[in-house]
């Protein structure tokens, strides 16, 4: 199913001929965070892209389950455009906390004039698959454990409706094009 909605968004993309312009903004692309929210923090703030709290006090999700490691952030990228080219879960235990920080970027960047995008990567495919073999402990416990993982992860839940729906097969920014490989 996640495939083929991947194949539908791609085809519609490249039929459309659709475009973003970054405006005058700078590009900053990143790749391949996999769970690790420490170093994707640390390449926002380098960047100039975003403050990030590091306040004791924990953000809870709408389950009622405290964060990890988020605990808010503000794009203080101006007219910049971010593009996260995909993989930001497996491997690494804070891929929620990552999905989370990514939102709200992409929520809060074009008040700024700015522009957040997250491009599909092949593990976000192997997850709406169902395909978990890459997936950490300490990811599954982020969540409440393996079940509410799967349930998050579902076409109709948190993640993958955020997935399905916000993120994209590709993207073109002036004359570049990205995607994940």
């Amino acid at each position: 199913f996640a495939l083929a909605c991947f194949l539908c968004l791609l085809c519609a993309r490249v039929a459309a001929g659709e475009e973003h312009s970054s405006g005058s903004g700078r590009i900053v692309a990143v790749a391949d965070l996999h769970g690790d929210f420490d170093h994707a923090v640390d390449i926002l703030r380098a960047a100039g892209l975003a403050e990030v709290d590091d306040s004791d006090a924990k953000a809870v999700a709408g389950d009622g389950l405290p964060y990890d490691r988020y605990r808010g952030v503000r794009w203080i990228g101006g007219n910049a455009t971010l593009v996260q080219t995909g993989d930001i879960v497996d491997r690494g235990d804070f891929a929620r906390d990552l999905y989370k920080l990514f939102s709200e970027l992409r929520r809060q960047a074009p008040e700024a004039g700015g522009r957040v995008v997250n491009i599909v990567g092949n593990h976000e495919l192997l997850n709406l698959q169902r395909d978990l073999r890459y997936v950490s402990p300490g990811d599954n416990a982020a969540y409440g454990g393996a079940a509410k993982r799967k349930k998050a992860w579902a076409a109709d839940g948190e993640l993958g409706r955020q997935i399905l729906e916000e993120f994209e097969p590709l993207d073109v920014v002036g004359d570049t094009l990205f995607v994940h490989a």
